[in-house]
């Protein structure tokens, strides 16, 4: 697991969510990694307008309830929160298009 630390929590990267980054291109990887440090550093469990817990799905890798996810454009960032070591884990980025549901990208 990688991670990042900036200010109030740490952010760590899965290895599945490290590769999901590394296939993607410089131009669409940095926005996704800013929008991350913007909005998953200080508040990763306010919900807005583009963060939201996920209720209901099972996803294909091990996580702290509730799952979580992040809307960078078309991108969703899936994560979780362990608020009593103040860590936000990364677990996958992936590509959402308009006719597909959440479901069918995790």
């Amino acid at each position: 697991m990688r991670s990042r630390k900036r200010g109030g929590y740490e952010i760590r990267y899965t290895t599945g969510a490290a590769e999901d980054l590394a296939e993607l291109r410089a131009y669409t990887r940095g926005p996704i990694l800013d929008a991350i440090d913007e909005q998953l550093t200080f508040e990763p469990e306010a919900q807005t307008r583009n963060k939201q817990p996920l209720e209901d799905l099972a996803p294909p890798w091990e996580f702290i309830p509730p799952l979580r996810e992040l809307r960078v454009g078309s991108y969703r960032v899936f994560y979780d929160v362990d608020e009593g070591e103040r860590v936000v884990a990364v677990r996958a980025v992936r590509e959402k298009p308009p006719e597909k549901r959440t479901e069918d990208i995790l």
